[in-house]
């Protein structure tokens, strides 16, 4: 997985929620496009305290190479990695 591919995800019409997932483990959902960067060697991620908070309250910074899988939010969440 690739910068390109969040890119692509945030920039869908309409936009489907996603949620980024780690090599790591750790997992970052991206619920407005606003809320997240792509750029070249690092995606920014808005972490939000509440769904409804309007300001996030962290950045998390995540480097192409812990960039594991993009699942839509709609999908279950035990759908398996990469299936």
């Amino acid at each position: 997985m690739s910068p390109d591919d969040v890119l692509t995800a945030k920039r869908k019409v309409p936009f489907v929620p996603f949620r980024i997932i780690a090599s790591d483990g750790r997992t970052f959902d991206v619920r407005m496009p606003d809320r997240c960067m792509v750029l070249p060697h690092t995606v920014i991620v808005g972490v939000m305290r509440r769904e409804d908070d309007e300001l996030p309250e962290r950045l998390a910074y995540i480097h192409p190479s812990q960039l594991r899988d993009l699942v839509p939010l709609d999908q279950p969440a035990n759908r398996a990695p990469g299936s």
